[in-house]
């Protein structure tokens, strides 16, 4: 809520019935597949806003920092009153069929990893397209050919292709370096789109994850995978140490307190410092960073 001095305090977005709006659907790392149910968390990590049918109020385009989906929440409120969100969400159809970047993306990505839906009038003709940059590494434009009100996207168009190469949520795609900087982002883009140089037409600014080879390819010597294997079975002992630890707490207060506690956070400490030795071994000579990149539009 905005006041004289600013914001006042955060509060969560809710629907007609006061639940959380949020994706419906997440990834569970458990059991490595996409769980139809609405998670514990909220999930739901960039959102644009947009007049979706033209009534005159603000729905929401929602996209999760690692989900595959691209989901609508309608505002069933009126123009200038009370925001009242619609209690379910509903997919975001490209060709009749809700997208998703592992069947609907123009790449078939084996994992998801929609990070930013914006919203733009990419090509000038009155209706708004989306924009999504994602986990991979690219830019991704879904063009509106319907009519206001009555928004349709036919086809997944690539704006900036990702470097070749393997990354997702858990891992910064590396690029190629030059100078000890690298050449352009990775992954997870969070994009806008601006237009920069005042020419007329959209530019695109990218946030962006990177990872860069800063030396040598590590080639590891049999002594060093010797020594590596050694310290990882010492680093097993140590987890499964923690983990008896914290079988002990009988609630979720005392397990807090446990894991505050000297001696766990010693072995954390031991077991963090055994892993950075072993990675040592084997690891490339790499630097990771956060960038801000410029695409402009020719």
């Amino acid at each position: 809520m905005n006041t004289e001095d600013g914001f006042g305090e955060s509060t969560h977005v809710r629907d007609i019935n006061g639940d959380l709006v949020k994706l419906t659907q997440f990834w569970d790392d458990d059991a490595e597949e996409w769980n139809p149910k609405t998670s514990d968390g909220i999930i739901c990590s960039s959102v644009a806003a947009v007049d979706w049918d033209d009534d005159g109020d603000i729905d929401l385009l929602l996209g999760g920092y690692s989900g595959e989906v691209l989901e609508l929440r309608l505002n069933k409120g009126s123009k200038g009153g009370a925001v009242q969100f619609a209690s379910s969400n509903q997919p975001v159809l490209v060709g009749g069929k809700p997208f998703s970047l592992m069947n609907g993306g123009k790449n078939g990505h084996e994992f998801g990893g929609i990070s930013s839906p914006r919203i733009a009038d990419w090509n000038g003709d009155g209706l708004f397209d989306i924009l999504i940059g994602t986990i991979y590494g690219e830019v991704l434009l879904l063009q509106n050919t319907g009519s206001k009100g009555s928004p349709e996207f036919s086809k997944t168009t690539t704006l900036v292709a990702p470097f070749l190469g393997r990354a997702g949520s858990k891992k910064i795609k590396r690029v190629p370096s030059k100078d000890g900087l690298p050449v352009g982002p990775g992954s997870s883009y969070h994009i806008e789109a601006v237009d920069y140089d005042g020419d007329g037409d959209l530019d695109l600014l990218v946030g962006a994850r990177s990872e860069w080879l800063v030396g040598e390819v590590k080639v590891p010597t049999a002594e060093d995978l010797k020594l590596k294997d050694q310290l990882t079975k010492e680093s097993k002992v140590i987890q499964a140490k923690m983990r008896e630890y914290r079988s002990t707490a009988k609630d979720q207060k005392e397990l807090k307190e446990l894991t505050n506690s000297p001696k766990y956070r010693a072995l954390v400490a031991e077991n963090q410092a055994l892993q950075v030795k072993a990675r040592s071994l084997t690891a490339d000579p790499i630097k990771r960073g956060d960038f801000v990149w410029l695409y402009r539009r020719k």
